[in-house]
């Protein structure tokens, strides 16, 4: 689907939130013990792609269910 507009920053707006929610809540995890030592660099870009990832199929779920919540209270427009 195609955003144009308010819209589209809206979108856009809200996958960086989701990125940062996403980011924020994986540093709770220790995922350094998976990892070989001395690999502290692509254990960042690991926790950056992995919040992109998520955040970005968070924020994909979140508009779906709006989405769906707007066709089911306006069905006929």
């Amino acid at each position: 689907m195609f955003y144009y507009g308010i819209a589209a920053v809206i979108k856009l707006i809200s996958v960086f939130c989701f990125i940062y929610i996403a980011f924020w809540s994986l540093q709770s995890l220790n995922l350094e013990i998976i990892f070989k030592k001395g690999n502290s660099n692509q254990i960042k870009i690991f926790y950056i792609l992995l919040s992109i990832i998520l955040g970005y199929i968070s924020n994909e779920f979140f508009f779906e269910i709006i989405t769906l919540v707007k066709n089911a209270i306006f069905p006929f427009k």
